[in-house]
């Protein structure tokens, strides 16, 4: 699962070391804030 976020990370993210669009939630999965 994380080398698939890593990935869409990378296509999607203008700063995929800084998520804006898919965000990790520890502990709980990830987070797609509403556009």
């Amino acid at each position: 699962m994380d080398s698939r976020i890593t990935r869409l990370r990378r296509r999607l993210e203008k700063d995929p070391a800084k998520p804006e669009l898919i965000k990790t939630i520890r502990g709980a999965g990830y987070l797609y804030p509403k556009r």
